[in-house]
């Protein structure tokens, strides 16, 4: 609190506050020289301040220079605690922002900072808790594996939340008699996608039968489709099943079929081959000539043709693990030796001849399964091999002739969904 002196004092007029005398001496008020020399500064009814040398004392005028912005800002802070930032609805911001302002927007639950133009989300505060499916952990991220139908249910979100995912269809049957090589499902990945707070179906596919036993039989069946559904049936992804290998050896009307990748062709004709849907698949391979069946299609690379092995799959980490997702199935052998699976899970096509041909496919999440040993260039009468489970991958395709020839089953398919939780 300031000194209250005198306002007209007399010189020699003495002044008494907290125990210290002052004394005018005709131009200002000195102190005893007993008092303490420090004294906090204090004002008259002029507006001036008292100041002191030590010795004596005297009214004048303080000057306060502002710190610089320099010296205000660029500044090392080794403050452990945290910086308050202005917070407020939408409705509460400055009505003219200048280019820098950063506040936190409790209307939207954001850290926000206006860039000139227009108030830009730097980051959305609050993450998604969901549920459905086998839920994992990584890091600071859950992931949603469907191994089978489901919902995938939002429970909570805050705007503009996101997640990745992968969708692979179930892959294609082999076919039988010289078959070519079950087709991969079709494949879907994307990421940072915005969803909000509801129920989204999750359909995971089949993987397609391989075809029959015997010489007059049709193409492998197809996989069936896998897709993430938004509520009221609208679809988010929607991934193509796998298409069937083709079958015979002497009837041309039995090709590989189309689908998310195309079934290879059968030893019957070179231009049988399924094809595959763009974005999602490649085409099985076509015969080179009679009695060389061809691989199916993946989603990394087409069907091959003596050898017939299957095309690979794509790789893709979302679960934490890069995998194959989504090979062709090897072709049978007869004039060539038959097809390895692809990369991702493909089944081996028959008969195996050798520790190089009709081999599983590996490096997906499951291996598919080898074709089963005979002789080429005879009624070895053997089946193809498998895909593997969850990989969406294509079965191997059957050997000649007539019985105990069928094509391998394809591959069922999978959804995986990974999202941020803190």
């Amino acid at each position: 609190m300031p000194i209250s002196f005198p306002l007209s004092p007399t010189l020699n007029q003495t002044y008494t506050y907290n125990s210290v005398t002052w004394t005018y001496n005709g131009k200002g008020w000195t102190k005893s020289p007993t008092a303490a020399s420090a004294f906090p500064t204090q004002t008259n009814n002029s507006g001036k301040y008292l100041t002191t040398n030590g010795t004596n004392t005297s009214w004048g005028t303080l000057v306060i220079t502002p710190p610089t912005p320099t010296a205000v800002s660029d500044q090392a802070n080794t403050s452990t605690g945290a910086f308050d930032l202005p917070s407020g609805t939408t409705a509460q911001r400055p009505a003219s922002p200048s280019t820098g302002y950063t506040r936190i927007n409790t209307t939207n639950n954001s850290l926000e900072v206006y860039s000139g133009a227009a108030w830009s989300v730097v980051q959305y505060f609050g993450y998604i808790s969901a549920t459905g499916g086998t839920v994992t952990t990584q890091g600071d991220f859950k992931i949603h594996t469907f191994l089978s139908s489901d919902n995938f249910v939002i429970t909570s979100a805050p705007a503009n939340s996101t997640v990745d995912y992968l969708v692979v269809a179930g892959g294609g049957g082999g076919g039988a008699d010289m078959g070519g090589g079950g087709g991969g499902g079709g494949l879907l990945t994307a990421t940072n996608v915005v969803l909000t707070s509801g129920t989204y179906p999750i359909t995971v596919g089949a993987g397609g039968a391989g075809a029959p036993a015997g010489t007059n039989v049709l193409a492998g069946s197809s996989g069936n489709n896998s897709s993430i559904s938004l509520t009221g049936g609208t679809t988010l992804a929607n991934a193509i099943g796998g298409g069937g290998g083709g079958s015979s050896h002497q009837y041309g009307d039995r090709p590989g079929r189309t689908g998310g990748s195309g079934g290879g062709a059968s030893g019957q004709y070179t231009t049988n081959k399924g094809l595959g849907t763009p974005g999602q698949g490649f085409d099985g391979g076509n015969s080179i000539g009679q009695w060389y069946p061809a691989g199916g299609g993946g989603a990394g690379a087409a069907g091959g043709v003596n050898p017939a092995n299957g095309g690979n799959g794509v790789q893709n980490a979302i679960n934490g693990t890069n995998l194959y997702w989504a090979a062709g199935g090897g072709g049978a052998g007869y004039s060539g030796v038959a097809g390895n699976g692809g990369l991702g899970g493909g089944g081996g096509g028959a008969p195996k001849t050798s520790t190089t041909s009709g081999l599983a496919g590996t490096g997906g999440l499951n291996p598919g399964v080898n074709g089963t040993d005979g002789s080429l260039g005879s009624q070895t009468n053997v089946p193809g091999g498998n895909a593997g489970v969850n990989t969406g991958s294509g079965g191997g395709g059957g050997a000649h002739y007539n019985s105990n020839n069928y094509g391998g089953t394809g591959g069922s398919g999978i959804v995986i969904i990974k999202y941020r939780f803190q």
